[in-house]
């Protein structure tokens, strides 16, 4: 039998970066937060591109806030704009290894469709999303989630795509395809409407709300949390499985500011 126990933010944040991913959001503003958790979603397999994506969908965002607070036709207002540009590059510089990373990253050639590729990806995580709540709400496996989901939803994919290149590629961080699947759901949004100006706006949720539970960004992380762990948890009942729906030494951890009032439980 499993012992559950809830953990802390220390000895949660002392698995995360032990574990082979791991993404630190505290200190994060809603749109920061999100933004390193969309381009997480979105590129978990290439270091690189992840960087490239966060890093660029950062300085866009926030030159949009900084544009919208100062009045830049007059030189106070571009001094003080100016400024607080400086102050993005340097918080970024901090969380991906400094000036010069960031430079190499931003203008590498190599990056510069990054927006479109991004895009493109979209909805190959929001199908294994939901191959993994058919997985962990019915305890199936890959094959027989896979097999439901393309009587319902009839995705341009085949089944081998399904089950050789998009689960090993998006499983680590299956949890928040999934989350954001429930999100879009009850609010009768397309993943056409993702916006990361005001993620807590677009994932504001009534339902939540009136069961007394987070929503917006905050609410996100705490869905996606729960199904990480029960995925971590649940074996498929079919006869011959014997291993969890998700592999905890390939999954994403991420450290946040909520982990204090969490229920977040680890399995032994």
């Amino acid at each position: 039998m499993s012992k559950i126990s809830c953990l802390t933010l220390k000895e949660y944040s002392g698995i995360a970066l032990q574990a082979k991913h791991h993404i630190n959001l505290i200190g994060m503003d809603p749109a920061a937060a999100f933004i390193n958790i969309l381009g997480t979603m979105l590129f978990p397999d290439i270091k690189q591109k992840r960087m490239a994506w966060i890093i660029r969908m950062f300085l866009y965002t926030r030159g949009q806030k900084h544009e919208e607070e100062f009045d830049t036709s007059n030189e106070k207002g571009l001094l003080d704009a100016s400024k607080e540009i400086g102050n993005d590059f340097a918080e970024l510089a901090f969380m991906f290894g400094g000036p010069a990373e960031i430079n190499k990253i931003l203008f590498s050639t190599q990056h510069n469709n990054i927006e479109i590729e991004g895009q493109n990806r979209i909805s190959n995580g929001v199908i294994i999303g939901k191959v993994f709540l058919e997985m962990l709400d019915n305890k199936l496996s890959l094959q027989e989630a896979t097999n439901i989901i393309f009587e319902n939803d009839k995705p341009n994919l085949t089944k081998s795509t399904i089950a050789k290149v998009l689960w090993p590629q998006f499983m680590p961080i299956v949890h928040y395809w999934a989350a954001l699947n429930i999100f879009y759901q009850h609010n009768g949004l397309s993943f056409d409407d993702v916006t990361i100006k005001d993620p807590d706006e677009m994932l504001s949720c009534l339902r939540l709300k009136l069961l007394g539970k987070k929503d917006g960004v905050e609410g996100l992380i705490r869905l996606a949390e729960s199904y990480q762990f029960r995925g971590i948890a649940t074996v498929p009942r079919r006869k011959g499985h014997k291993h969890p729906i998700l592999d905890i030494t390939k999954m994403f951890f991420i450290i946040h500011p909520f982990l204090e009032e969490s229920k977040i439980a680890r399995i032994f």
